[in-house]
């Protein structure tokens, strides 16, 4: 699809304000938890892979070493997340989440849920198992996407 076609038009237009109505409710409860977005994007990583090196954490956020070294200290400081040695080597550092990470991570998506849970209700059953499957397809296409512009990336490729 051209950005000038019109059906793209017409997705990006729901897109929007669908993202719109939900980013209230998810900024109060990252505000809640006193985190960027940044630190939120970093510890959603880290919630969905039990630990990371600084290096897969900079490959997973698409930032430099340097920033995410430095998100990392300010979510350390913070007691959200912990560094720790890896038994299999030594000089490799692991970062994960602490228990208290664990549990603002909680909160962030028990808000997101309380907020969701009557909107999936009011759609119904059969408009909901079309969501999930849209939103699948989705986040498949957004992933293929970002693969292979870090590929292109690392190959030294500007897209």
């Amino acid at each position: 699809m051209r950005e000038e076609d019109p059906l793209l038009q017409q997705a990006m237009a729901g897109f929007w304000p669908a993202l719109g109505v939900v980013d209230p409710v998810r900024i109060q409860a990252w505000d809640n938890q006193g985190l960027t977005i940044g630190q939120l994007r970093l510890l959603s990583v880290l919630a969905v892979n039990e630990s990371r090196t600084v290096g897969e954490l900079a490959d997973d956020l698409g930032v430099r070493p340097p920033t995410a070294t430095g998100m990392t200290e300010r979510l350390v400081r913070q007691g959200l997340i912990e560094r720790s040695g890896d038994p299999a080597d030594r000089r490799i550092v692991r970062i994960m989440l602490t228990d208290e990470g664990r549990r603002a991570m909680r909160e962030i998506e028990d808000a997101g849920r309380a907020f969701l849970a009557p909107i999936f209700e009011r759609l119904g059953p059969q408009k909901v198992q079309e969501l999930i499957a849209i939103f699948d397809e989705f986040v498949k296409a957004a992933r293929a996407i970002q693969e292979e512009a870090r590929a292109k990336a690392m190959a030294g490729v500007v897209p």
